[in-house]
C-alpha cells in the first residue's frame, strides 16, 4: 500500500528590522503559543556579550568599532551559520517524525542576509572595515546566500518579516530597556541602520524573489501582534 501521508511544508521566517525595533516582542509571541510545529530562534546576546574569556564584545563593538567590527561580524556570521543548521536539524528531525502536521514554522531573528546587506555595509561604507575584511565576509556570505537560495522550492519556503519601525522610536525603545552593552549605540547610528534596511528590503521588493512581509513596529505590542496575527503564519 502507498502512503499517502505528505510531507510537511517548511516555512522559515526571518525576523528582520532595526536594534530595537520589536522582533523579540514578536519572538516571545510565538514561543508562547507552545506549538510543536513552530521554532524560534533568538539573536544569541549571551554569547555575544559574555564569551569564554569573560570579554563583551557587543560592548566593545559599540564602544571602539574601527577596533572591533571585524572581530564582531565574524563572530554574527558564525551565529548565523549556526542557527542556519540548527533549522536544518530540526527540519530534518520534524519531517521523519511528522504524520499529521500540514506546516512547520521556523522563526529565526535575522539572518545571514541581513547581517550582510545591512551590518557589514554599513560598517564597510563607514569605514570600519578595511577592504579585504569586507572581502572576507563577502565570502561568507556569498556561500551561505546559495543555501538559503536552495531553500525556496516546491516544500520550502523562506521569507522575511520586516518590522518598519523608526529610528527615533527605536532609540526610545533602547534607553527604556538599558543594557548595557548598548549604551554608545547613538540615534545617527540607528538612522544608519535603518536606511540601510530600507534598501535592502526596496531591492527585495523590486527583484522579487523573496517573499517579504512587512509589520509597522511603531505601534504598541498588542497591535503588532495583530497584525502578525494577519498574515496567517500559522
Amino acid at each position: 500500500m502507498i502512503s499517502t501521508v505528505q510531507s510537511p511544508k517548511i516555512v522559515i521566517n526571518s525576523i528582520e528590522g532595526n536594534i530595537a525595533c520589536g522582533k523579540s516582542t514578536i519572538l516571545d509571541y510565538m514561543s508562547s503559543r507552545n506549538k510543536k510545529n513552530t521554532h524560534c530562534l533568538q539573536e544569541p546576546i549571551a554569547e555575544w556579550t559574555n564569551m569564554k574569556s569573560g570579554t563583551d564584545l557587543l560592548r566593545l563593538f559599540y564602544e571602539e568599532q574601527t577596533k572591533w567590527t571585524f572581530a564582531f561580524e565574524n563572530l554574527v556570521q558564525l551565529s548565523r551559520m549556526r542557527s542556519f543548521y540548527q533549522v536544518e536539524k530540526l527540519k530534518q528531525k520534524y519531517q521523519s517524525e511528522s504524520q499529521n502536521e500540514e506546516i512547520m514554522n521556523f522563526f529565526v531573528e535575522r539572518s545571514i542576509l541581513s547581517s550582510y546587506n545591512v551590518f557589514t555595509l554599513n560598517s564597510f561604507q563607514e569605514n570600519k572595515l578595511n577592504q579585504v575584511e569586507f572581502d572576507i565576509l563577502t565570502k561568507f556570505h556569498d556561500f551561505f546566500a546559495k543555501k538559503l537560495n536552495s531553500v525556496d522550492n516546491s516544500n520550502e519556503i523562506f521569507q522575511i518579516i520586516y518590522i518598519k519601525t523608526s529610528p527615533e522610536v527605536c532609540f526610545q525603545r533602547l534607553k527604556k530597556r538599558n543594557r548595557q552593552s548598548e549604551n554608545e549605540i547613538s540615534l545617527d547610528y540607528l538612522r544608519n541602520i535603518q536606511q540601510k534596511y530600507e534598501n535592502w528590503i526596496n531591492r527585495l521588493l523590486e527583484e522579487n524573489n523573496t517573499r517579504v512581509q512587512i509589520i509597522d513596529g511603531n505601534s504598541n505590542q498588542q497591535n503588532v501582534i495583530s497584525q502578525i496575527k494577519k498574515l496567517n503564519l500559522f
